[in-house]
C-alpha cells in the first residue's frame, strides 16, 4: 500500500519550491513564470534561456579565459547570495542546472 503521507509532503514541498522560487527577483536567477498542477503533478514554467553553462561548456573547442570563468563565478556567487539573503540554498548546483545562471551568457 502506498504512503500517502509522503506522498502529500512531497506536494507540500514542490508547491513551497515554486512559491520560493517566486519570490527570487535577482538579474542571475531564472524566472519562474508559472506553476501548473495537473492531477498529483506539478510543472515549473520558467522564463526562456538561450543556453546553460554546460552547453556552453561541451560545444567548446578551446578552454575559457581565466577573465570568463571569473565573470561566471561571480555572477553566480552573487545569486547565491541574494538566495541566501532571503534564507534559500541551492541543493543541486551543477553546469546542466541553468536555473541560476540567467544572465550570464
Amino acid at each position: 500500500m502506498r504512503d500517502t503521507r509522503k506522498t502529500e509532503e512531497q506536494k507540500r514541498d514542490k508547491g513551497e519550491k515554486g512559491e520560493s522560487l517566486r519570490k527570487m527577483n535577482h538579474p542571475n536567477i531564472v524566472k519562474l513564470k508559472e506553476v501548473i498542477r495537473e492531477s498529483d503533478i506539478l510543472y515549473f514554467v520558467f522564463e526562456y534561456m538561450e543556453c546553460n553553462l554546460y552547453q556552453l561548456m561541451k560545444d567548446r573547442e578551446k578552454m575559457f579565459s581565466e577573465g570568463e570563468v571569473r565573470n561566471w563565478c561571480f555572477q553566480v556567487f552573487q545569486g547565491l547570495a541574494y538566495m541566501h539573503q532571503w534564507g534559500y540554498f541551492h541543493r543541486y548546483l551543477k553546469p546542466a542546472n541553468g536555473d541560476l545562471y540567467y544572465g550570464l551568457f
